[in-house]
């Protein structure tokens, strides 16, 4: 997060886009989600490689090994299919387990400097029992994607959705408009699998929550100024 320069940001906007940190300074949130998509990154490529040359050596093999291989030897399975939607899901989570834990220090700096908001999750729950003119709630609402990436984790968690749900008719908005890349959604009856097909749905999960984050500092700066200038 670059801060700009002429800005005169006060105690409260400061702690926010603090939580956001810097990449090139090395903390913060912004800091944390690229290690953490590095490394993930990584294990994914590594992964590939290695299935890579195991299937080339395999291909190499007389028939009859190979049959062997494919039917007695539960090894050559791991081997020759790489489970990157366990790497996937993994790496979602991760991102999503830090997102709370951030929400809940956002919280409480909100209390120290405004009066008191209820701890909660970035989900439907928080902003049904906040109020529509406090700061998080608004700015929650204007990034009201996060909610369905949170519907997205309890329903990868818990295997599957009801396709009545009215959350997961938002959902497949997002993902047919484009603003949700790379989930696949498999409907079976009223139920429905989602399956994220590409590391590179996390990435631009990560860049939503340091979007939102941000914007909680922003628009408080522009609020005050607003008033300010009245």
């Amino acid at each position: 997060m670059k801060l700009g320069k002429k800005k005169d940001y006060n105690s409260f906007e400061l702690s926010i886009l603090d939580t956001v940190g810097m990449f090139e300074k090395g903390y913060g949130l912004e800091f944390f989600y690229e290690h953490i998509n590095f490394t993930f990154d990584t294990a994914e490529k590594s992964i590939l490689q290695q299935t890579k040359q195991y299937n080339i050596e395999f291909e190499k093999e007389d028939f009859e090994v190979q049959q062997c291989l494919v039917f007695c030897d539960p090894v050559h399975r791991i081997n020759s299919i790489p489970l990157t939607e366990t790497l996937h899901k993994a790496h979602f989570i991760t991102m999503h387990s830090e997102l709370e834990k951030t929400w809940h220090e956002i919280i409480d700096i909100y209390n120290q400097f405004f009066p008191k908001r209820e701890s909660g999750k970035v989900n439907e729950t928080f902003l049904k029992q906040g109020d529509p003119n406090c700061l998080l709630d608004k700015v929650l609402n204007k990034h009201s994607i996060l909610l369905s990436y949170n519907f997205i984790r309890n329903k990868i968690v818990h295997q599957g959705c009801k396709t009545i749900a009215p959350e997961f008719t938002t959902l497949k908005s997002f993902v047919n408009s484009g603003k949700i890349p790379h989930l696949k959604i498999d409907v079976q009856g009223d139920k429905a699998i989602l399956t994220i097909e590409e590391i590179k749905f996390n990435f631009q999960y990560g860049n939503y929550i340091t979007s939102f984050i941000s914007d909680i500092a922003e628009t408080s700066y522009n609020e005050r100024h607003l008033l300010n200038s009245l």
